[in-house]
């Protein structure tokens, strides 16, 4: 369980400083910029459909993730659901 521990530490501080050093970056502080004046955004120089293709290809990425779960049939029994909605087995 340490190791488990370690690693999911590690995962999560890891994903707190790409986040910080992407916000930061060149592409970071345009996406900001477009989002808080995309007319000023344009106005400073800033290709605004280059910096919205690759927020727009993850959010459908996740959506076709989203619905290909949805369309699970087995995906109830697998995470141990009952018909009443509690979890656990039934029995």
């Amino acid at each position: 369980q340490d190791v488990t521990y370690w690693l999911a530490m590690g995962a999560g501080v890891g994903s707190v400083l790409l986040a910080y050093l992407v916000l930061r970056s060149r592409l970071g502080l345009q996406m900001q910029a477009i989002r808080d004046d995309e007319g000023g955004a344009r106005g400073l120089g800033v290709n605004v459909y280059r910096n919205r293709r690759p927020t727009s290809i993850e959010a459908s990425m996740r959506e076709f993730q989203r619905g290909l779960e949805a369309l699970d049939p087995d995906r109830d029994r697998r995470s141990g659901r009952t018909d009443d909605g509690r979890g656990g087995r039934s029995g």
